[in-house]
């Protein structure tokens, strides 16, 4: 009877799990130079994800959109859900004011990511929000920057008003349906198209709707 001999396999050693890494890049507005800034910011990010070997480069989140409310921005709630899902250990941002202007809904987010394990890098400033200190330091930040926004959009409205009040605004000189424009520049009756709205204020002065008016029609 043939000797059967145990052999013992030596375990292998553990391998480091990979972090999975994404990128969150944004832009206030749709003009050509700041597309330009998001596709050098993916750029950019691709590049410096991919070349780190202890990493899997999850991918980019990106909105062309003000920062103010952070449940509008398509990417940024994207990439939240994968979070949720599991499916990113880190995230990296070019600055704090790309994360959002908003400071409460800033905050809320942090602790919803601490809670999941999830760190944050903020490029400029150099900060993690898997620390409690920084995560104030943070907050100082949105502050000012929320308060940034909201004096620059308060800025644009006075200057709207102000604009219109004086007649050097281009909305206020620009005629609409209904109206021309004389050579010396006052803004007239169309007398074609003022009949349209005329009719179309006394409908509405009657109680009528649009809905009301189509389905009569």
């Amino acid at each position: 009877m043939r000797e059967i001999k145990t052999v013992s396999i030596a375990k292998l050693p553990e391998l480091p799990e990979l972090k999975r890494i994404a990128a969150y890049c944004r832009v206030s507005t749709q003009q050509e130079i700041q597309h330009h800034s998001l596709e050098a910011q993916k750029e950019y990010y691709s590049r410096l994800i991919t070349s780190k070997k202890d990493c899997i480069f999850v991918g980019i989140y990106a909105d062309q959109a003000s920062g103010r409310n952070n449940l509008k921005l398509k990417g940024f709630q994207s990439m939240l859900a994968d979070c949720r899902a599991g499916k990113i250990d880190m995230i990296m941002v070019k600055s704090i004011s790309r994360m959002g202007r908003n400071t409460l809904q800033f905050l809320q987010v942090c602790n919803e990511l601490n809670e999941l394990k999830i760190d944050v890098y903020f490029e400029v400033e150099k900060l993690h929000i898997n620390n409690p200190w920084t995560v104030r330091i943070m907050t100082i930040y949105v502050s000012l920057y929320q308060n940034e926004s909201e004096s620059k959009s308060e800025a644009v409205r006075w200057g709207n008003i102000v604009r219109f009040r004086d007649g050097s605004s281009g909305l206020a000189s620009r005629p609409c349906y209904g109206y021309r424009k004389t050579d010396n520049g006052d803004i007239v009756p169309y007398e074609p198209e003022a009949i349209i709205v005329r009719q179309l204020f006394e409908w509405r002065q009657q109680g009528e709707s649009p809905r009301d008016r189509k389905t009569s029609a």
